[in-house]
């Protein structure tokens, strides 16, 4: 007989929110110990803590008529007879006692343990708390750990090889050696007014020049002096620069960022956004005008880079809030709670999770959702 568990989720969003289960096809061995009895709509549910762990209610299928539980975990020496149809209830805090048992007084089953209520007071979101009271499981936002402390500034450094798009700005450090009928041996910055000084040539206007353009720039300028000559030209130490994290981010303010930063760089290395913040429409905004909006899962499950920029001083991070949220859960690969797009579809969900486990009921899907904050 296939068994199949079923769980209440209600769960308060903007747009769709809901638990999609993937059960199991291998009869519900990963929810239940189940005996069949005499009749074809009776269960004994065998002991086992998996029926306490489920939450305040469980649904239990028998192939005819569902059945509601109320349970707290049933002791190891007792079982409990459900016939369809019949509602066992059992308030918060109090013992359960087998229906079979009730008319003569009864096992009373013991007061739930430490542990349980230990993981009761784990800190959680709403909505991880509402799947935690159903599913009598933690299920963590899909990406929130990779994010780590946010840092107040990065470390300097000159051994990063900077890409050939970067734009020279004031603070870059650049370094040029000529040989030849001239001898430059010059390591300078980048001054604010964006000329670089260079000794025996005169200023040099750098600033804007992408570093791809910068040798041929300065050869140009030399070579209206001395004629024969080779040149080598590299970036020292690369500038800071400031950008502001904004709205629903992990800790928002303002950062002290390295010159060759992109959007993502940042996003990872300012903690990301916080449990209440998106991850899927990551707004930049430069001069008061949007460059970009990043959808950072392309990033995470396909490598997708094609939304980053290049940071400049003065940008702005904006982490809009989450808006529709769905958690998954049952035999696929990667459970948790994902953020969903108004475009999103079951299927997609079930590849966000990473696709179907091996031991999956492809037929046996359960939905539960709440619509406009009413049914």
């Amino acid at each position: 007989m296939n068994i199949a568990l079923f769980n209440r989720t209600i769960v308060l969003n903007r747009r769709f929110v809901g638990l999609v289960t993937l059960l199991s096809g291998l009869g519900g061995a990963n929810h239940l110990l189940a005996q069949q009895t005499s009749t074809e709509e009776g269960l004994r549910l065998a002991p086992s803590s998996d029926l306490g762990s489920r939450g305040n209610t469980d649904y239990i299928s028998t192939g005819a008529a569902p059945i509601s539980i109320r349970s707290a975990p049933l002791p190891s020496s007792q079982s409990i007879r459900i016939d369809a149809g019949q509602r066992v209830d059992v308030a918060p805090g109090s013992t359960p006692v087998d229906p079979a048992d009730a008319a003569s007084g009864g096992q009373r089953v013991p007061p739930q343990g430490t542990a349980r209520r230990a993981a009761d007071v784990r800190s959680r979101t709403e909505f991880q708390q509402l799947i935690y009271q159903t599913r009598g499981r933690d299920l963590e936002h899909y990406g929130r750990n990779l994010f780590g402390a946010a840092p107040s500034t990065y470390v300097l450094t000159d051994r990063v090889v900077p890409p050939m798009d970067y734009v020279i700005a004031p603070g870059d450090e650049v370094r040029i050696r000529a040989w030849g009928q001239v001898d430059i041996d010059f390591v300078g910055s980048v001054e604010r007014n964006g000329a670089l000084y260079i000794p025996v040539i005169g200023a040099v206007p750098v600033a804007g020049v992408a570093f791809r353009d910068l040798t041929a720039l300065i050869r140009a300028r030399i070579a209206r002096s001395y004629k024969s000559f080779e040149l080598d030209v590299s970036l020292g130490q690369i500038r800071m620069m400031q950008v502001f994290v904004t709205g629903q981010a992990s800790k928002p303010g303002s950062y002290t960022i390295g010159g060759l930063s992109s959007l993502i760089n940042a996003v990872f290395a300012v903690g990301g956004p916080s449990e209440t913040g998106s991850m899927r429409a990551i707004e930049l905004r430069r001069g008061g005008q949007l460059v970009t909006r990043l959808d950072l899962y392309g990033f995470l499950l396909n490598g997708d880079k094609s939304q980053d920029v290049r940071l400049q001083s003065g940008d702005v991070i904006q982490f809009p809030p989450v808006k529709a949220q769905a958690a998954i859960a049952g035999s696929v690969k990667s459970p948790g709670i994902f953020e969903v797009l108004p475009s999103t579809s079951l299927g997609d969900l079930v590849a966000l999770a990473g696709g179907l486990s091996t031991t999956a009921g492809g037929g046996r899907v359960i939905v539960e959702r709440i619509e406009e904050r009413r049914a």
